[in-house]
């Protein structure tokens, strides 16, 4: 027997493996076409995407417009002030009296009555559920009014805008 060199020792056979390759392959080709599991039912359609931004809760007084008289009667005048306020949730408007303040002042509280404001007491006077871009708030005051008759003096009161926190 002679050996061809390279051959390993098997000149003239074919190898094994030749023949398993041949017949899995016509194997395979003879089956046909068949869609893949992960094929069936897939389909391209539309879709929609929510998104959410939080952003936190807050407001700001940008002006406060000086008393302007509405009707007197006797010696109580009746005023009001405009509010510009701003806020992405919801508020409470809330005036609050000054220490060191001899005056007589009443603020129409946000249930509709005139409360009597005494130094370091606090009186919601608006609200709002959700925020808005931008507001005018009219506040009604009754004070004393002026000996003089001319315009109404700075009101010894401090707004404060109170965010309520949404979750």
């Amino acid at each position: 027997m002679r050996y061809r060199a390279g051959s390993g020792g098997r000149a003239g056979r074919r190898p094994r493996c030749a023949g398993i390759l041949g017949v899995l392959s016509t194997g395979l080709l003879s089956l046909g076409p068949l869609p893949a599991a992960a094929q069936v039912g897939l389909a391209s359609a539309v879709g929609s995407v929510t998104l959410v931004a939080h952003v936190d809760p807050q407001g700001s007084i940008s002006s406060v417009t000086p008393p302007r008289p509405t009707s007197q009667t006797g010696l109580l005048m009746e005023a009001v002030t405009t509010v510009r306020l701003s806020s992405n949730a919801g508020y409470r408007l809330i005036v609050r009296g000054l220490e060191g303040s001899t005056s007589r002042v009443w603020v129409r509280s946000s249930t509709g009555e005139f409360v009597l404001l005494t130094a370091g007491t606090s009186v919601p006077v608006a609200g709002a559920p959700r925020g808005s871009e931008e507001t005018l708030q009219d506040v009604y005051f009754r004070f004393e009014a002026p000996v003089s008759g001319g315009t109404p003096p700075p009101l010894p009161v401090r707004y404060e805008l109170a965010i309520d926190p949404t979750i």
